[in-house]
């Protein structure tokens, strides 16, 4: 897991004994890490030439910890002020993109001229901020964002130090969203929750384990192929072979763990010195022995021969 977690590279060599594994000392998170996004609540949202919302109208909330519901007929407004806070913060509309070309090309009023979104935001530690985006033409795209805070002074969305956050931590979950998520089963859901909770790099190593378990499986499964081969090889060798080494050959390969080492010295033919000897003495097993009675009738009889000349 530890190799795994650390790449591709550092995983393989650790598989093939090349690469040793350290396990990482606990240390303290880094100033990045350490510092968390601020917090903030809602105090209002004024919505203008977008969507249903032709003139400017502005929502005012209660901003603190609690449930607010927005209530009201079809067509009354609801969904253009929770899009419009959506689209000011995130700069993107889930239910757009699930939608043909024409329904986004429609995101402004037709009988209003100018177009603009703005919230007042009770941001923790730092007070009231405004934020606001305002379109200069009706392309969707053409649109400048501004961020004041208490001190009066513009800056831009990204200083408030939430692009991170708004996109692992989407604070908007609208009504298409959620019953999407339900609808597309549980992979779509574990993707979405898979960030929230942080999952990505352990799904990566999860991946890179599976892929490491799969080509390492194929090659047990080539040398196995490679060895039922051999085994058949063995069988046909013909009765007047060495027969010795063949059982040898079949002795290793038939085992539990195969053994290597003795399959490397039948083929490079060396064998220890001791079936070394043994073979030498089988061989020597296979020799007649001396027929001494023979040899002394055949001397006797070559001499009787000789006198009788």
């Amino acid at each position: 897991m530890l190799a795994a977690m650390e790449g591709e590279q550092q995983l393989n060599g650790f598989l093939d004994k090349a690469h040793t594994i350290v396990p990482p000392q606990r240390s303290g998170p880094t100033e990045a890490e350490a510092t968390e996004p601020p917090g903030a609540y809602v105090a209002s949202i004024s919505v203008e030439g977008f969507r249903g919302v032709g003139p400017a109208v502005t929502l005012a909330l209660r901003p603190g910890p609690g449930l607010t519901l927005i209530v009201g007929r079809n067509g009354s407004g609801k969904s253009s002020f929770a899009e419009g806070l959506e689209y000011l913060l995130t700069g993107r509309n889930y239910r757009w993109e699930k939608r043909p070309k024409v329904w986004v090309d429609g995101w402004d009023n037709l009988h209003h001229d100018s177009a603009a979104l703005k919230a007042d935001l009770l941001v923790e530690n730092r007070g009231t901020v405004s934020v606001s985006r305002v379109w200069t033409s009706g392309d969707l795209a053409s649109n400048q964002t501004k961020c004041v805070g208490p001190d009066k002074k513009a800056g831009s969305l990204q200083a408030l130090g939430w692009t991170d956050a708004l996109v692992t931590f989407r604070p908007f979950l609208s009504y298409n969203e959620l019953g999407s998520l339900l609808e597309e089963g549980p992979s779509k859901l574990y993707d979405a929750l898979s960030k929230v909770l942080g999952l990505e790099d352990l799904v990566g190593v999860q991946t890179l384990l599976a892929n490491a378990r799969k080509s390492r499986q194929g090659m047990v499964d080539a040398a196995d192929d490679g060895a039922e081969e051999i085994k058949l090889l063995l069988d046909a060798v013909e009765a007047g072979a060495d027969h010795d080494r063949v059982e040898r050959a079949r002795k290793a390969l038939t085992s539990k763990v195969w053994d290597l080492s003795a399959l490397k010295k039948l083929v490079q033919g060396s064998e220890s010195r001791e079936a070394s000897q043994i073979d030498l003495l089988r061989k020597l097993e296979s020799i007649d022995a001396i027929d001494e009675k023979g040899i002394t009738a055949a001397v006797k009889a070559l001499r009787a021969s000789a006198r009788s000349r």
